[in-house]
């Protein structure tokens, strides 16, 4: 058996015996269509097959086996590992043996939903990639959970805990550099609670909480890094084709920046803000300006429903762009957006 790396978009028709992708069986006679990323094929003994696409080389992984055993064990499977390494990719194919609860962690190059929300959603057939449509949502609000990682990890379990099928899958970012990043890991591991823990470097095990080291089943990474450039761009086209599809909604003012105390100061976060560049100032100085394009989570009836893009901070209400069908509050979050779609973080001052 080999494991061949190719690139699409390209067709794989199988000649003689039989070739897998994330677990999909394609037989003799039969074709599979692949888009534009990377996919292994797992080629069996004594197989042919014909084949467009570009192939980047000859791998020794393995997942599938792995994959097998856990599918048949079931439980929570937390997928570790640094950028690149595989983890949606494996997370795909685990999905792709049984029926699962998916949560997509990764705040940065999010599957489900748009970069910056936490998502999860119930996986049943199979698939070539994971973009599914998001059940639940949680809004975390920025592109890497270290900006405030034991909230990234208690958003992460949250959504876990709704999950109550037999296999729940829990893919994560690739932040593993500095004592933060590790202490993230930690706290994440503790708070899913797995019962597989699949580590794309066997020194991430000896880093985990002891009762947990056991559970860690250790897989190769690919190896094969994205240009962040790339990711950026995948990112702003997200968020593109998302917001091409908005409508204008409005909201009071006092449901996005608190209490109004006078005509330029607001009651909020436990503190005063400060629309105006005046002294003296207190609590949080906040250019209104510098609002416009920022990421909300938008809220209903205290769920989050989906993503928002304000557009204006009026006199007595907030203008924002949303898919969502009604909305009575949002999230400020730490990111805003250019007219191209492109991720600036939002300063707030503190007096």
């Amino acid at each position: 058996m080999r494991e061949v790396v190719v690139e699409g978009p390209c067709v794989i028709k199988v000649l003689e015996g039989r070739v897998k992708v994330v677990g999909i069986p394609v037989e003799k006679g039969e074709e599979l269509k692949l888009p534009p990323r990377t996919f292994t094929v797992v080629v069996e003994d004594n197989t042919k097959f014909q084949t467009d696409c570009r192939a980047l080389g000859e791998v020794n992984l393995g997942w599938e086996k792995v994959a097998e055993e856990i599918a048949r064990s079931g439980g929570r499977v937390l997928v570790l590992g640094a950028i690149d390494s595989g983890k949606t990719y494996f997370s795909t194919l685990l999905s792709n043996l049984s029926a699962s609860y998916f949560v997509d962690g990764d705040v940065g190059q999010s599957s489900l939903f748009l970069p910056g929300f936490i998502a999860s959603t119930k996986l049943s057939g199979k698939r070539l990639t994971l973009e599914a449509k998001a059940e639940e949502l949680e809004f975390f609000g920025g592109i890497t959970p270290s900006l405030n990682y034991r909230l990234h990890a208690n958003l992460v379990s949250s959504l876990v805990s709704r999950g109550k099928e037999r296999l729940i899958i829990v893919d994560t970012d690739g932040w593993f550099k500095g004592v933060k990043a590790m202490l993230h890991k930690f706290e994440l591991t503790l708070r899913v609670d797995p019962d597989f823990v699949v580590v794309f470097d066997e020194r991430i095990r000896e880093k985990l909480p002891s009762p947990y080291r056991q559970r860690a089943v250790a897989v190769k990474g690919v190896g094969l890094s994205k240009d962040p450039e790339r990711r950026r761009k995948n990112r702003a086209q997200k968020f593109r084709e998302y917001f091409s599809q908005g409508r204008v909604h409005l909201i009071p003012l006092e449901d996005f920046l608190g209490e109004r105390v006078s005509d330029v100061l607001l009651n909020a976060w436990g503190d005063y803000v400060q629309l105006v560049d005046e002294t003296p100032c207190v609590g949080y100085r906040i250019d209104v300006r510098a609002l416009r394009g920022a990421l909300l989570g938008v809220v209903r009836k205290g769920k989050v429903v989906g993503a928002g893009l304000l557009l204006d901070v009026e006199e007595k209400a907030v203008k924002f762009l949303s898919r969502a069908e009604e909305a009575d509050g949002v999230i400020l979050g730490t990111m805003s957006l250019t007219p191209d779609f492109e991720e600036r973080a939002i300063q707030l001052e503190k007096c």
